[in-house]
């Protein structure tokens, strides 16, 4: 800070303690005149106003809360450039406190590190610490219980299906290191027409209710325009397009969900949390995902 501005945030913070210790003890003192009744003679819509010395108690207090900011502004920075007779610094404190955090991490992650992702997921220690990782820093797209949100395009975590692995390795490489994928937009070169007779033709490789008059020609589109990625029959093919022919739709199954895909396209992108987090939380949150995933369910249940 400026000597300027250190001498401005110095005189604004004298001047107002003064003024209001000035005005309090002027308070206490000053004589108004009342008349006979105690009141003060003015008067609202028949409301008098009254005149009653302040509580012992409230002059305590004030006195107390004067004290203690003085205190403060002599132990503490508070005073433009001046450090406080203490010397304390709040990036100091962090800086400290960061250090021991860090050596209270390494401490604890050190045996976890020889562990391998399905050791630390029977870990209940580790598990509990990868638990509140995803918490904050997964939770929010994948949901509380990582049964994913179709609305982001989150998969379900828990499931048996994983469009880039389930692999120890995959799902670390996946958190670590981010993936993305894009499904084009089909509308254009398919119409509205085509969009509906590749959508119900979707439906009944899923087994939901399909209109069972646009399966054939939507079968014919199909084989045009999306079986290069999604392979025949919808089976999908490994880290390019997921399988069209389960229950586990990504953005939602629904006729509007599944044209809206097929017309407009969809841009799936999962961040990359290899700075933030590290390989050592990393490991700690694929573990707990192996965990949920271990206790979950059939895909598509």
């Amino acid at each position: 800070m400026s000597g300027f501005w250190s001498g401005w945030v110095v005189v604004l913070a004298v001047v107002t303690i003064g003024v209001s210790l000035f005005l309090f003890a002027w308070g206490l003192r000053v004589h108004i005149p009342v008349q006979d009744d105690g009141t003060t003679g003015h008067n609202w819509d028949g409301i008098r106003e009254g005149l009653h010395k302040l509580p012992w108690w409230w002059v305590a207090v004030s006195i107390g809360a004067f004290a203690w900011a003085i205190g403060y502004l002599v132990l503490y920075p508070g005073l433009g450039n001046f450090a406080g007779v203490l010397g304390w610094s709040s990036p100091e404190q962090h800086q400290r406190d960061t250090a021991a955090n860090t050596a209270k991490r390494a401490s604890q992650n050190n045996p976890w590190r020889a562990m391998t992702i399905a050791q630390l997921a029977k870990d209940r220690n580790a598990i509990d610490v990868g638990g509140r990782l995803f918490q904050d820093n997964c939770a929010a797209c994948h949901g509380k219980g990582a049964r994913g949100n179709p609305h982001v395009g989150a998969p379900d975590l828990t499931d048996a299906v994983w469009q880039f692995g389930g692999s120890e390795d995959a799902i670390l490489a996946s958190i670590l290191d981010g993936r993305s994928a894009v499904m084009p937009p089909w509308g254009q070169a398919l119409q509205k027409d085509g969009v509906e007779e590749v959508a119900s033709y979707l439906q009944s490789l899923s087994g939901n209710a399909s209109r069972d008059w646009q399966v054939k020609a939507g079968h014919e589109r199909y084989d045009m325009f999306c079986v290069s990625c999604h392979g025949p029959g919808g089976v999908g093919r490994a880290t390019i397009a997921p399988s069209l022919a389960d229950q586990t739709w990504l953005y939602g199954n629904d006729w509007s969900d599944i044209t809206t895909s097929i017309r407009d396209g969809r841009t799936g992108v999962m961040p990359a949390w290899r700075t933030r987090l590290g390989v050592d939380q990393s490991r700690l949150v694929a573990a707990w995902v192996v965990a949920q995933a271990a206790h979950g369910r059939p895909a598509g249940k």
